[in-house]
């Protein structure tokens, strides 16, 4: 068993030295949740001995796993902004976008795990006992919390619940071995695995990076044909968590550790009960030519980016701009015809019909869109009767937030153009 001397010290390897992050305990529970800030570079003692006391004591065993930030935050003021708006209640007009915390990028991080597309017989067994597991945590049943993973382990090592990841793993590696570059593979803990490619920590835009690791995501599945690959991890992969090597997944008593590629299936599933700690020198890693290419490759396809995108709000900004004149002019009309402020639509799925077309999807009590205002590669735009949201730019607005953010315009623009709609 890996001593927490030695995990501190793997850790501030893994997590590269002074980079801060944020670490999460998370359960099932929500009310239970909460939040560390660490920086490893100076509070490593203070990290280790803090999370393992917490996730050790009586009421808390067994209830809670152990989440990290993939990408770090450059400094404190960023993380404490990133955790005022996190919590703020302005929903309103308030809107959080355009002041987004900046974060450093210092690694590519890959997903795989099992659905029920992958194996349709048994991920729903996985599931169901999962979902069981939590209860029997919950209703303080240990007995029946041991049985329930008896057969979860047994699904794992007998059934081969976790193989095609594995495989599928082994192939991206090789795609990339082929290619010299490093990457870092690990046990999820549960029934899927993740690959890490790491290079030298960099400030990036966040809706360019977002947007060049989703298309490395596209080729590596489109290519090799990865049907594993998670690709919920890229819908944004900067506030992306995931849970560090050398911590248990609560669900399943396993452990996410570093993996020998070359070793047999049953070989890494029973080493996840009890793993060795397996030296980590990240600038192994970083420093090496390949991935300091990579490095490079992403920097200029971010430059691209950042250009293309640029144009694209000018342009955008130019159509708006006439849009405006237009609905300013229809308003007008409606003033005269005597029409009153206190009439203005105020249902955002039918303002949201109007402005931005069809809905992607329909969920009954909110639809989704693509949204305007980032490269949304999955909708994520909700519109909900009294209120717009999108997680990935971090705003939530009213009808009339919305129309002030989609036209650039005030409230009393806004109010104008609603006017001269319905």
């Amino acid at each position: 068993m890996i001593t927490n001397k030695d995990k501190n010290s793997y850790l501030k390897e893994f997590f590269n030295h002074n980079l801060l992050r944020e670490f999460r305990l998370l359960t099932e529970n929500k009310k239970f949740n909460k939040s560390s800030f660490i920086e490893l570079g100076h509070k490593e003692n203070l990290f280790l001995s803090k999370i393992n006391e917490f996730i050790t004591k009586t009421h808390n065993k067994g209830k809670f796993d152990v989440y990290s930030h993939i990408y770090p935050f450059i400094n404190w003021d960023n993380l404490k902004k990133y955790r005022i708006q996190q919590k703020s209640k302005k929903k309103k007009l308030h809107d959080f976008s355009n002041d987004k915390p900046l974060r450093l990028y210092d690694r590519l991080f890959f997903d795989f795990d099992v659905d029920e597309k992958a194996e349709p017989e048994l991920y729903p067994i996985a599931k169901e006992l999962k979902t069981r597991i939590k209860e029997s945590v919950f209703t303080n049943e240990p007995e029946t919390k041991k049985e329930l993973m008896k057969q979860y382990h047994e699904l794992l090592l007998n059934n081969e619940l976790a193989l095609k990841p594995l495989k599928e793993l082994r192939i991206l590696i090789d795609f990339l071995n082929n290619k010299k570059i490093k990457s870092y593979p690990c046990f999820s803990g549960s029934k899927g695995f993740h690959l890490y490619i790491f290079f030298q920590p960099c400030l990036f835009n966040h809706d360019s990076f977002n947007s060049i690791a989703y298309s490395y995501f596209e080729f590596f599945r489109d290519k090799l044909k990865l049907e594993t690959l998670d690709e919920n991890v890229f819908n944004n992969p900067s506030e992306r968590i995931s849970r560090p090597p050398y911590f248990k997944h609560n669900t399943t008593e396993l452990y996410t550790y570093p993996i020998d590629i070359n070793d047999s299936y049953k070989t890494i599933i029973k080493k996840s009960f009890n793993p060795k700690n397996l030296p980590l020198h990240i600038k192994d890693h970083t420093d090496h030519q390949a991935n300091l290419n990579l490095l490079n490759e992403i920097k200029e396809l971010i430059q691209k980016e950042d250009l293309k995108q640029k144009e694209l709000a000018k342009e955008k900004k130019k159509l708006q701009k006439l849009q405006r004149q237009r609905e300013l002019q229809r308003a007008k009309q409606y003033t005269k015809q005597g029409r009153q402020y206190k009439e203005v639509e105020k249902d955002c799925i039918r303002i949201a019909n109007e402005f931005l077309g069809s809905p992607a999807g329909n969920y009954g009590n909110y639809v989704t869109y693509q949204c305007p205002w980032h490269n949304d590669n999955k909708p994520s735009l909700s519109v909900y009767k009294e209120r717009f949201y999108c997680g990935v730019c971090g705003f939530s607005l009213n009808y009339l937030g919305f129309i002030m953010k989609y036209h650039g315009v005030d409230e009393k623009e806004a109010m104008k153009i609603l006017l001269s709609h319905f």
